[in-house]
């Protein structure tokens, strides 16, 4: 209970817009436009927090929201969302042929991973050495892994892959699943 009591709801506001309105704004306006592309995808980042109780309440509150949009928006765009009377997508096969469109939408979910944006003082007070011992693979992740998986999914061979939400944590998600 001690973590509500420490709630602030311009803190909270604050990050529904970063983590969720941004996201749900940049579909909205991007959308025409991935329309017209050959291999369109929107690929949202969220945290492995978002599937855990963790001590930043706004944080993983909201990119678990993240996610549910990240399955929301695939849904809603699958072949220019054709929807019946109730808004609810139409059946693959209720699709008219004509209508190739298919924007994929998918969610990473990074554990620790070192960064240019987070300083060395700030690995020191996560403590590093516990934060390596509870990561299965034995260490933090580089910049590069995660880029390389959103690159992979905003290619054309991650064409049959949307609504999937993909942990990169080294395993770390595995053994403390909490939620």
């Amino acid at each position: 209970m001690e973590q509500w009591k420490n709630v602030d709801a311009d803190e909270f506001e604050r990050a529904f817009q970063l983590y969720v309105l941004h996201a749900a704004m940049f579909t909205k306006y991007c959308v025409p436009l991935l329309r017209k592309s050959k291999n369109p995808s929107i690929t949202h980042t969220a945290s492995v927090a978002s599937f855990m109780i963790g001590d930043s309440i706004p944080y993983n509150v909201l990119k678990a929201a993240l996610l549910n949009y990240t399955r929301q928006s695939a849904a809603a765009l699958l072949n220019n969302n054709p929807a019946d009377m109730f808004g609810r997508p139409k059946a693959v096969t209720e699709i008219d042929e004509g209508d190739n469109t298919f924007i994929r939408v998918n969610a990473v979910c990074p554990g620790l991973i070192r960064t240019n944006l987070m300083p060395d003082q700030a690995w020191e007070m996560l403590g590093t050495e516990a934060a390596l011992k509870a990561i299965p693979s034995r260490r933090i992740g580089e910049d590069w892994e995660p880029a390389k998986l959103f690159a992979f999914l905003a290619s054309a061979k991650a064409s049959f892959i949307t609504g999937a939400t993909i942990a990169i944590d080294g395993g770390w998600y595995t053994t403390h699943a909490r939620v």
